[in-house]
Order: structure tokens, then sequence, then C-alpha cells
């Protein structure tokens, strides 16, 4: 069967949807509505609860600006060209509509391609009637095509309203109406005392249908603090032990240095078993000869290029009582396969 004659045997699945959105938004799903099929919108009678509404969605309507809201899901064909009519009251009643390639309801992020859009927000504005004329029935017609290189298939359209009620009637029509038909200047139907007058749009950009990205592996911050304390008198170190557990790394160190000793000298060791150590980066601060100026010293490579495998390591600090220092690192997950 060729692609035409798919988008005419969708079948509508489902009723067209009317939300109430006491409850959790994750509980939520976008109706799917097929290619063709007239729909009758009525958004939730019930505005959002905006702490409960999925991240991408509660941006969409401005964090509960735009409280009533109606989703959609359409099985578009990637590299298709559709035309969405919309039509509805010249009421008081302010809607916008996302054309959107993304899940509104989906918290985890997508796999968009450097240089694709994903999304064509729209605001549907009307035409006050003049004194002692019927308002209109406002009209819109959307060209787009969806990108040929998707990397999933599912097309939604978010209603969003201001006020309740605000009626809205869509379709999503394939073939698409010709560009040049929809852009003209043209009478808008059922507004005779309008005139000729713009109402159709072209997308100048392709809608990227995107599916989900790969999992960010999760990042664990740490912090390790030494110092200096008195012990009958003496100062000894206290705290600066760490553990990189195994399958992780550690990298992205700094640290907040308050040794007071003469050269801000300190150390990180690996801790090996019979109990001995062995250093794996040092840090100071010396004269340079040439230069007779102060300058830090990193050994082996500066501290912000350190990484450290799965081991037990210490901090190790000098100077008198009062001395202390903070390391901060990132515990990162190993990737299968690779080394540090």
């Amino acid at each position: 069967m060729n692609k035409r004659g798919r988008h005419f045997f969708l079948v509508l699945i489902g009723a067209a949807g009317i939300f109430s959105l006491a409850g959790p938004i994750s509980a939520q799903q976008a109706d799917l509505v097929a290619i063709n099929q007239q729909v009758g919108v009525a958004q939730g009678k019930v505005p959002i609860n905006v702490g409960q509404t999925a991240k991408k969605l509660r941006a969409w309507t401005e964090n509960g600006g735009f409280p009533y809201i109606a989703v959609y899901r359409f099985p578009a064909e990637a590299g298709s060209r559709y035309t969405l009519v919309l039509t509805y009251p010249a009421d008081k009643a302010r809607r916008r509509i996302i054309i959107t390639g993304e899940n509104p309801y989906s918290v985890e992020g997508i796999q968009l391609p450097a240089g694709k859009s994903t999304s064509y927000p729209m605001d549907l504005t009307t035409h006050p009637a003049p004194p002692g004329t019927t308002p209109c029935t406002e009209t819109r017609r959307v060209n787009f095509t969806v990108d040929p290189q998707s990397n999933t298939r599912g097309l939604f359209l978010v209603c969003l309203a201001r006020e309740s009620p605000a009626p809205l009637d869509f379709i999503l029509k394939f073939p698409a109406v010709r560009d040049p038909e929809v852009k003209a200047y043209t009478a808008m139907p059922n507004c005779p005392w309008l005139g000729k007058i713009y109402w159709g749009k072209i997308v100048d950009f392709p809608i990227f249908m995107a599916g989900p990205g790969p999992v960010k592996p999760k990042v664990i911050n740490k912090d390790v603090r030494a110092e200096m304390k008195l012990f009958s008198g003496t100062p000894l170190q206290e705290g600066g032990s760490f553990d990189v557990p195994p399958g992780f790394k550690a990298s992205n160190f700094r640290a907040s240095n308050q040794v007071n000793f003469e050269n801000k000298g300190w150390k990180i060791v690996r801790l090996l078993p019979d109990g001995r150590t062995v250093d794996v980066y040092r840090y100071a601060v010396d004269k340079d000869m040439r230069t007779r100026q102060m300058v830090e010293v990193e050994n082996p490579v500066p501290l912000k290029k350190l990484v450290l495998g799965p081991d037990k390591y210490q901090v190790v600090i000098s100077g008198n009582y009062g001395s202390s220092l903070h390391l901060y690192f990132e515990l990162v997950p190993l990737q299968a396969g690779r080394g540090l």
C-alpha cells in the first residue's frame, strides 16, 4: 500500500480527548486521532496542577498561564506534508496550539540532531466584529512537512487555552492543500465583511519527530574535607579519605585550599592493601628560579584533568592547627567496554 493509502486507512482510536486534570499529569496520555478526522476539542474543565504536570508540558502552558489543555497524537509519516485546519469562534478566549514532534508527557530526553526543530507554536487570534455585524467563525490553515529524517513516529497537537470554555475544531489533512492556496490573500470562509486577508501559514522548516535519547549516566557529587586538629597539643590530620567504587571513575576535581603550611602543599595518595601509599597527585607553591616568581606546581597533571579509577584514596595535607582543604569531585559511571 502506498503512503497516501496508509493515511486514508488509519482508524480513529479512542474518543476525542476531554481532559480533567485534577490528578497527576503522568497518568494522562494523548488521544490518537486519524488523519483526515474532524475533531472537536474540549480542553480540560479543571485547570492543570502545575506541580504535577510533566516538565515539558508545564513549560508550554507558561507554568499554568494557559491551564486548560487537550493533547492529540497523529500517526504521521516522516517525509509527508500536511495541512492543519483550525476553526473557532471569535470570542474572548485566548487560545494557542503547538504542533510538535515531542511527546509532551514524556519525562525522557529526546534525541535531536543538530539544526533540527521539533515544534511550531501559534497563537489563535480573532477579528473584532464591527458594530451591527455577527462575529465570524475564525479559520486558520497551516502547511508543514514532517522531517524525513525523524527517528520516531508520533506527531502531537497541544491545544491550550487561558480561559474555559474555548471551543476549537481541527482536522489534519493529507494530502496537503497546495502552498499557493494556503498563503493566498483571499476571503476567509464564513466572514464576508472581513474582505481579503492572509489566514494561512507555511511552516518554513520540517518538524522533526524525536524519540527518546540515550540515558545520561547519573553523576554523583562528592565533597571530602581534611582538617588539622590538635591531639594532645600536636596537630594531626582528621578526615580526607574517600573511595571510588567499582564501576565509577572520579573526575572534575577542584579544591578549596586553606592549608597554612608555607608552600600550601597537599597531595592525594592511593591506599595499598599492605598499608603503603602511592602518590597520585601533588600540589605546592614554589619559587621559579628563573623568574623568581611564586608559581603553582601540580604533578603529574593539573587537578582539573585528574581522573582516578576504582580504589581507596586519602587527601594528605600539611600545616598547623586550623589548616583545612575541601576536595570536590564527581563520580561518573564507567561505560561498558571503555576505560577511564
